[in-house]
């Protein structure tokens, strides 16, 4: 699981988890390279840390982390009034015992 970013639902912003205060470095990996896809195509939305938002368009900046990860998929979760997109990879399921 890799995060992308998270999105205050109260103002509309998103912050990247490429740089993101409160996301561990391990995880910030996919973000990452969605700022390098910005940096070389001059895309400044993706290389700022902070941009104003909708809804639909964060699922498809992760959707565009997800393609250039190969990631498996995509998710949101909610915390509180932020939601956390995510990108994810190896899916596997146990059964419990």
């Amino acid at each position: 699981m890799q995060v992308i970013a998270t999105r205050n639902g109260d103002d509309g912003t998103l912050m990247w988890g490429w740089d993101h205060p409160s996301i561990a470095e391990p995880l910030r990996k996919h973000a990452r390279k969605v700022r390098e896809f910005g940096e070389q195509h001059g895309y400044n939305w993706l290389t700022t840390q902070m941009i104003h938002c909708p809804e639909d368009k964060a699922w498809e900046l992760t959707a565009l982390a997800c393609k250039l990860n190969e990631a498996q998929g995509a998710y949101r979760g909610p915390s509180g009034n932020a939601a956390i997109f995510m990108t994810f990879d190896n899916v596997r399921l146990t059964k419990q015992d």
